[in-house]
């Protein structure tokens, strides 16, 4: 359709531009008239121009037209309902959205396909309603991001914002990078710090003498290193 406004020929689909009459004049005085031919060869190459666009069942629609505003107006009955689903489905897809484990210029990237479909369909939206859709879907990790946003003086567009997020995200990965870094230094530290006890003790737990026994019958003591009777290992 935006072919067809560059070029001042939407009236030929959407039926502003009515048809010529074949002639001119009236009984012995009537002759063909010009302009009707000139207005069937313009909307034969605004037909020719919308089938080539259609999808293949689109052309199953308008195969049986004989003019560009016919087929328009076959497809607007065919499509009415279904294109009414797709932008509920559209615009429930872009408040639900979140970033999830994605990056943000993914993310982004998404919000902005999605404005691009509905702004194709007849439906754009608003750049204040992409930034806060976009913000809302962030998560908490981006909750100290999102108040600083919300507290400017000026309304941010959705591209600025897209700079401004990619940058965030950079500045957390780093962040992040060098509190990790830290734990495995300590323990390298501590390691290297410790004494070397190889040598100063046997291997193993040391042998511990054993107690004298009693014996439980006579209550005699028996020696703990010939198990005779009567004495101890002293």
């Amino acid at each position: 359709m935006h072919l067809l406004q560059a070029n001042n020929l939407e009236g030929y689909a959407n039926g502003d531009t009515p048809c010529s009459s074949k002639t001119t004049g009236s009984g012995d005085a009537s002759q063909p008239n010009p302009a009707y031919k000139f207005w069937c060869r313009q909307d034969n190459h605004v037909s020719l121009a919308l089938l080539g666009s259609y999808s293949p069942d689109a052309q199953i629609v308008v195969s049986s037209t004989t003019s560009s505003t016919g087929a328009w107006q076959k497809l607007q009955k065919a499509y009415a309902n279904r294109s009414h689903a797709r932008i509920m489905s559209l615009k429930e897809r872009l408040s639900s959205i979140t970033k999830g484990t994605s990056s943000v210029h993914d993310y982004l990237r998404n919000i902005r396909s999605i404005a691009d479909e509905l702004a194709l369909i007849g439906h754009p939206v608003d750049d204040i309603d992409l930034v806060i859709a976009a913000l809302n879907g962030l998560g908490p990790t981006f909750r100290e991001f999102s108040a600083s946003i919300c507290t400017l003086d000026s309304p941010l567009q959705f591209d600025e914002l897209f700079d401004k997020l990619v940058d965030f995200e950079i500045f957390l990965n780093r962040e992040e990078l060098i509190h990790s870094s830290v734990p495995t230094t300590a323990n390298l530290a501590n390691k290297s710090s410790m004494p070397s006890n190889q040598g100063r003790f046997p291997r193993g737990p040391p042998t511990m003498p054993r107690k004298a026994t009693f014996d439980s019958a006579e209550n005699i003591m028996v020696c703990q290193f010939c198990d005779k009777r009567g004495h101890n290992a002293k």
